[in-house]
């Protein structure tokens, strides 16, 4: 059975910090890290209680709408600033979200 996930249930401050990554290469916060970097011990320790409520959907988020080699391990997580600077260079893109139905997915580079 696949369940669809409220990918709304992630707060506003992780969905901002989640585009500021994916987009800029902007480190998060220890939480966000741990959960890129698939280490749930750490992020399950570091997260506030929304985010805690969250991390099903936030991590079902990254599964099916982040581009995969923003995320994953530790070593994905240190090498995506330089990957999406060289795929800038490139003209690569990708898709990324929505967060909500009624959004659209945001595409880098940009339409």
């Amino acid at each position: 059975m696949v369940e669809r996930f409220e990918y709304s249930a992630i707060p506003h401050y992780t969905r901002k910090a989640l585009r500021d990554w994916v987009f800029e290469g902007r480190p998060p916060g220890g939480f966000l890290t741990a959960v890129l970097r698939n280490e749930l011990s750490q992020a399950v320790a570091a997260a506030d209680n929304e985010n805690l409520r969250a991390l099903v959907p936030i991590c079902m988020f990254l599964y099916n709408r982040m581009p995969s080699p923003s995320w994953g391990s530790r070593e994905k997580v240190e090498a995506w600033p330089e990957k999406l600077h060289q795929m800038t260079e490139d003209g690569v893109g990708f898709t990324f979200g929505p967060f909500d139905e009624d959004e659209a997915p945001e595409h880098f580079p940009a339409d």
